[in-house]
Order: C-alpha cells, then sequence, then structure tokens
C-alpha cells in the first residue's frame, strides 16, 4: 500500500497480516494516519479467498475506492486508489511468482480412464 499523499511516516507499507487495521489512532491500527478527518478506526484491508478486499469501518468520512465511496467490503486490484477521507493510497500487487504458474503448466493429468481400478 503505497501512500501516495504522504500523510503518513512511512512511504509503503506491505500488508502481510490477514487482517490490517488502518485508522487514526496508533497501538490499535497497523496503519496510522495521524489526521483529524481520519476516524480511529477507518478501514481494514483483509486477505481472504485468494484476493484482497477493503472495507470500511463505519468511519465518518468515507473510504473510496477509485473514487467511489464503499459500502460494503470491495475487491481490490493492483492500481487500486484507495482514498481514507481524501488522503490517497495505491495499492500495488506484488510480483506474482512465475516459477508456480511454469510448474502447473508442466503437470501432466491423467485422464480418469488410464486409472486401474483396484
Amino acid at each position: 500500500l503505497k501512500d501516495v499523499s504522504g500523510v503518513t511516516e512511512h512511504g509503503i507499507y506491505k500488508i502481510s497480516e490477514k487482517l490490517t487495521k488502518i485508522g487514526r489512532k496508533e497501538g490499535i491500527n497497523h496503519i496510522a494516519i495521524k489526521q483529524e478527518t481520519i476516524s480511529n478506526q477507518h478501514a481494514n484491508i483483509k486477505y481472504k479467498d485468494y484476493s484482497f478486499w477493503i472495507i470500511d469501518r463505519g468511519s465518518t468520512n468515507g473510504t473510496f475506492l477509485n473514487g467511489k465511496k464503499i459500502a460494503d467490503e470491495m475487491r481490490l486490484n493492483n492500481g487500486d486508489l484507495i482514498a481514507f477521507d481524501v488522503y490517497d493510497f495505491e495499492f500495488i500487487m506484488p510480483e506474482e511468482d512465475k516459477t508456480v504458474f511454469r510448474q502447473a503448466e508442466e503437470t501432466v493429468f491423467r485422464q480418469s480412464d488410464d486409472i486401474e481400478e483396484d
């Protein structure tokens, strides 16, 4: 997650938890945005079903995905722009490990009629 607005202490945050909390208050959030218009518990980024999702936690000034206010959880894609109130962050997916895909492509699957039954 890249801090495009430059309002936090770090420029880039690695999302490494299944649940990443974002808000104004330090200590209870993984990413603290110390601005008065950010709620103490503003939003979450959650990893589930092999994807990342953004969820607003009932914030006062809203969470926006690509310019649209979210009311429900929304799936994130590489390059998405997330705004917590007016503070912009870019969601960047890391490069996928190409060896995993190469191994899957090289796997030969046996036809069901090729399998001998005992």
